[in-house]
């Protein structure tokens, strides 16, 4: 796991390392600097001409030190300040006069037009943004939000951020106005929650962490703000044993299909199957039983009566499964009925074991609305869309802000794991972020089999948060593994399911290894 920390935090960690542990801002500046000077020589071993864009504060000082190492590399550096040499105070003034002694070529962005601001600009192999870093306030203004305005003319040259993106929020990775797209971010001291959540990880690329003299659990004495899931999802899982059988694994009921959307339920089961469940029922309306059991015959059928779900046929299978079944996965192809809709009051009422509700089952739960009340076993896995009619706020409002969004969806319903290339996962306290982008999961059906992941980890006793953010990054790997064979285009879910898998392998592999 990697823990993730808000700006002020940090900065309470830097002011901790000059009090406490005796550094000198000096120090720190110099070790900021001269790790990314070294990280960018390693990342872009070719790049020679390189533009350093240095705003006010500390981290066009930082800015400041990278450009003196990048010419001790053998580069060619030059800076665009963004303010005035008089506005430079401190540490970054010391670092900016230090500059003019190596006659590294310094630019000042308000004798320029914006014309010779794109032509110093569009010549170079490497742009580096030192532009805003953690310490921005509100959006972009001045000369700063000149220069991020002529960045965007100039697709073609990579950009290095240090610290943060400027005009991404370091908190929430909210877009504060024009940013840059970096091809990767040198963060120092801790990484920060906003360079790995939508829309901030798209602008901040690949992202290292670089030390700046001092170990961070020595300054960082305040709780993660969020924590981001990789392959030690391995460790959650529940152990097998080579006496086990088919009960000893988890036993799903998957409600949902009509005549429209008869496959929903079948991929649901069939990503809980390819995940490790033991038994998975299906329940289909009776007019659908035999599409769906050929479909998949290694599930187990239960018909309910009528065209769609009711209260009546879900009582029905609720009673003959209520003593086998470790979680109910709901929504998958269900229909909107208003007699589907109260089936899932119902259910979410009256069924006390874990709970998955997708698709379908949230319109429903939109519907429903005020008077259910929130669940700690249940798991709700909206897209943005289905989020905001939650929310009863837009798209657009959901997509700019998902951590706050997944925050006040979970506080009233229960985990929510919000779909999204960087999937957000919050039980209302903590929040979980992990990978799950390839274009290979942009499928019909995907967001099915990813319901019959999480359900199966759910089912087998996985805390929910966990169960959450594990199926969503096996979902993602599976869909990379995928991408790689195939490729990303004519790619079916059933195919997706199938690599998961391999998926699981490799995380056993792992963890035996260690």
């Amino acid at each position: 796991m990697l823990f993730l920390y808000r700006a002020q935090d940090v900065r309470s960690g830097d002011a901790k390392a000059l009090e406490a542990h005796r550094l000198s801002g000096e120090v720190l500046m110099e070790n900021a600097g001269a790790g990314a000077a070294r990280g960018i020589c390693h990342a872009f071993p070719r790049a020679r001409k390189i533009t350093i864009l240095c705003g006010p504060g500390n981290n066009g000082g930082d800015g400041f030190v990278t450009a003196r190492h990048l010419l001790g590399e053998g580069r060619s550096p030059r800076v665009i300040l963004a303010s005035s040499p008089e506005s430079y105070k401190g540490n970054a003034k010391k670092n900016l006069d230090i500059l003019e002694t190596l006659q590294i070529p310094l630019h000042f962005s308000s004798e320029e037009s914006c014309e010779s601001i794109r032509n110093l600009l569009e010549d170079q192999d490497l742009l580096i943004d030192a532009l805003l870093g953690t310490g921005t306030r509100g959006a972009p203004r001045g000369e700063v939000l000149r220069i991020l305005r002529e960045l965007s003319y100039l697709p073609e040259v990579p950009l290095a951020a240090l610290d943060m993106p400027s005009g991404v929020h370091p908190d929430s990775g909210v877009l504060l106005g024009p940013a840059p797209k970096a091809a990767c971010t040198f963060t120092f001291l801790a990484p920060k929650t906003g360079l790995f959540v939508l829309p901030g990880a798209e602008y901040a690329g690949e992202v290292f962490t670089l030390s700046i003299g001092i170990p961070p659990q020595k300054v960082l004495g305040t709780p993660a703000a969020a924590c981001w899931l990789g392959e030690d999802t391995g460790k959650n899982f529940p152990r097998r044993f080579s006496s086990m059988h088919k009960g000893d694994r988890s036993t799903l009921l998957v409600l949902g299909g009509t005549p429209f959307y008869r496959g929903a339920p079948a991929l649901a089961a069939l990503g809980a199957l390819k995940s490790g469940a033991g038994v998975v029922a299906l329940g289909v309306p009776e007019n659908l039983g035999a599409s769906c059991a050929a479909l998949l015959p290694e599930t187990v059928l239960e018909p309910l009566s009528g065209e769609a779900l009711s209260r009546a046929s879900l009582g029905t299978a609720l009673s003959r499964w209520k003593d086998r079944c470790s979680c109910v996965v709901a929504g998958p192809g269900m229909g909107r009925s208003s007699e589907s809709l109260e089936a899932i009051r119902m259910l979410w009422e009256e069924w006390e074991k874990p709970l998955l509700l997708d698709a379908d089952a949230l319109y429903a739960l939109a519907c429903l609305g005020e008077d259910l009340p929130r669940r700690e076993n249940a798991v709700l896995t909206p897209h943005e869309g289905e989020a905001a009619r939650l929310l009863g706020i837009s798209s657009e409002e959901v997509r700019q802000n998902r951590l706050e969004a997944a925050s006040s969806l979970s506080k009233r319903w229960g985990t929510v794991l919000l779909k999204g290339a960087t999937t957000v996962v919050s039980d209302g306290e903590f929040p979980l972020l992990t990978a799950s982008g390839s274009p290979a999961l942009a499928v019909p059906g995907s967001g099915d089999v990813l319901s019959g992941i999480v359900g199966n980890l759910l089912g087998s006793g996985l805390k929910p948060s966990i169960a959450a953010a594990s199926g969503a990054w096996i979902h993602g790997m599976a869909g990379r593994i995928v991408e790689k064979t195939a490729g990303s285009e004519g790619v079916l879910a059933s195919e997706i399911a199938g690599a998961i898998p391999e998926v699981l392998r490799e995380l056993a592999s792992q963890i035996s290894r260690h």
